[in-house]
């Protein structure tokens, strides 16, 4: 759980400065992340490519986030937050 949360507060740091590329170097080739409304984007490029599409300035993004939920099973972590823009 230290570490998930460790690579939580490295991402959160990343954002706020506006470092895709930190964050997305902090996932997997096979990440996924759901955002509401679409359809879940698997791997890095997919998750690059739509946040090229979508977000012009991440540092407004990722202002009033909050982590809501962090499950672990075996080899893999769930995190679920919240952010306002």
């Amino acid at each position: 759980m230290e570490a998930i949360q460790k690579l939580l507060e490295d991402d959160f740091m990343a954002g706020d400065v506006g470092d895709m590329e930190a964050m997305l170097d902090l996932r997997t080739d096979d990440a996924v992340e759901i955002f509401p409304g679409s359809p879940p984007l698997v791997g890095k490029e997919a998750i690059r490519t739509a946040w090229n599409q979508q977000i012009t300035d991440i540092t407004e993004q990722f202002k009033n986030r909050s982590v809501e939920e962090i499950r672990l099973a075996g080899d893999w972590a769930f995190v679920r937050y919240s952010f306002v823009y």
